[in-house]
């Protein structure tokens, strides 16, 4: 899914592509995304940091995280990831609830990237298509991003929510009347649905 997504963003009728997403696994930018064109609103585990915040620096995971567990105990085994400056205990750089000390330089610079993003979209007033994938409503991060995306005036924007619940697809008629835009609403999971989409296009491009 997620390199069907790349392909599309390489299209020559495609301006400008980015992916927000609250994924922390870091794949959209392993499947061939440049890290100017993600943000990753809480965070990745592909990167550390000082469980305290006490230092101002954020460093690959490596294999800090390819811990031993003990299976009686579900304890980790031996040495911690420890920052390299304090020595304190490292932890990976993801938001959590409640989570004061979490380290947002990273997060910092790729909404700097998407504030980019958005305004090269409204200097040129394109027209913006978001394809929501599976963004659920425990934490609706994503969801409420997507909406105020699809609403924004400074742009016409078209909107597709995919989520396999059918009432998690749906678009509230709210979002829809302050919008110019069209929305689409698929009840799949997202690759099924991303491998339809794109079988539809590969027809169409071929006439």
């Amino acid at each position: 899914g997620y390199e069907i997504a790349k392909r599309w963003s390489n299209f020559n009728n495609i301006k400008y592509a980015f992916s927000f997403t609250s994924n922390i696994d870091g794949h959209w930018i392993k499947s061939g995304w440049n890290e100017s064109e993600v943000l990753e609103c809480h965070g990745s585990v592909n990167y550390m940091q000082c469980i305290d915040k006490c230092c101002q620096r954020i460093w690959n995971t490596d294999n800090a995280l390819n811990l031993e567990v003990d299976p009686k105990t579900d304890c980790a085994i031996g040495n911690l990831p420890q920052c390299p400056d304090c020595k304190k205990f490292a932890r990976p750089n993801v938001l959590m609830f409640g989570d004061w000390k979490f380290l947002d330089i990273r997060l910092n610079e790729q909404t700097s990237h998407y504030d980019t993003f958005k305004s090269n979209i409204a200097k040129i007033k394109a027209k913006l298509l978001i394809i929501e994938l599976g963004a659920g409503t425990a934490v609706p991060t994503v969801r409420r991003e997507s909406e105020r995306a699809f609403t924004n005036q400074k742009w016409t924007a078209d909107f597709i929510r995919i989520n396999p619940l059918a009432e998690h697809a749906m678009v509230d008629d709210y979002y829809k009347k302050k919008s110019n835009g069209n929305t689409i609403e698929i009840t799949l999971d997202a690759l099924t649905a991303l491998q339809l989409i794109d079988e539809a296009i590969m027809k169409i491009s071929k006439h």
